[in-house]
């Protein structure tokens, strides 16, 4: 965490600049659930309901998973995160109301992250995974092209995102979504 990580979003995108420049960020859509699918996929968990895994897919490569869980759960972009989250990071209990709704739409998903959880014993371990996939995917592949293409552009990540000055939207962008669409795990 930096004193960038912590401001908000609406400081960030308003106040922000690089070398007196207007800035511009990019990031991994919906990237939690987009690693946990790559995750998935990379272990060949044949248990997984292939229709389902195939809906979950599609939703986090397209970008769209927390407008499904909005749309079918009827709740707001910031509790379908926490929701998603409390699945992801927390300790999945039975009863636990977040557990019940993510269950009722990818029971078999939610099936893999608890007996993941319950492989290695701490329930932290998916997070810590999860974050450490997202983490490769900033540093070693899209921020290392960056600065091979050019080493005077300046670079501030926030987690799944990056910032830079403006007048490098361009080429960010494409090695960005370039580098998104080449993760094989």
């Amino acid at each position: 965490h930096t004193n960038f990580t912590i401001l908000k979003s609406l400081l960030r995108k308003n106040c922000l600049t690089i070398d007196g420049e207007e800035t511009f960020e990019i990031d991994i859509n919906n990237s939690q659930p987009f690693f946990l699918s790559k995750l998935i996929l990379s272990m060949g968990s044949n248990w997984i309901d292939p229709d389902e895994m195939s809906l979950f897919s599609e939703l986090v490569d397209s970008g769209s998973y927390y407008q499904f869980i909005m749309d079918r759960l009827d709740l707001s972009k910031e509790n379908s995160k926490n929701l998603t989250y409390k699945v992801l990071f927390g300790r999945n209990r039975r009863t636990s109301p977040s557990d019940i709704m993510f269950r009722s739409l990818f029971p078999t998903i939610h099936k893999f992250i608890v007996l993941y959880k319950n492989d290695y014993s701490d329930y932290r371990v998916l997070s810590h995974h999860l974050q450490r996939m997202e983490s490769d995917i900033i540093f070693n592949k899209i921020i290392r092209r960056i600065i091979d293409i050019n080493p005077d552009i300046h670079v501030v990540t926030i987690h799944d995102s990056i910032i830079v000055s403006k007048k490098w939207e361009t080429i960010v962008s494409s090695v960005f979504k370039d580098e998104i669409s080449k993760i094989q795990i």
